[in-house]
């Protein structure tokens, strides 16, 4: 995925990145990601406490809208 792309995707977070892996990452609000040009570095929630992740823009396979619910 470009990096201008990715930046206008997450302005409508809370989203759902799926990677070719499979693995998926929730992306709560923009003020969490930091994109460069390969890579973004991610704040995701794991029991409770909040850990960083690197992901590969080139290995995302598709964004959808993350629902969570009240």
């Amino acid at each position: 995925m470009e990096p201008d792309k990715f930046r206008k995707a997450i302005d409508e977070c809370p989203l759902l990145v799926r990677m070719n892996d499979g693995r998926e990452v929730v992306i709560e609000k923009p003020d969490f990601v930091i994109v460069g040009d390969y890579t973004a570095g991610v704040l995701v929630r794991e029991k409770g406490k909040l850990l960083n992740m690197v992901i590969s823009l080139l290995n995302i396979a598709s964004i959808v809208p993350h629902y969570q619910p009240s």
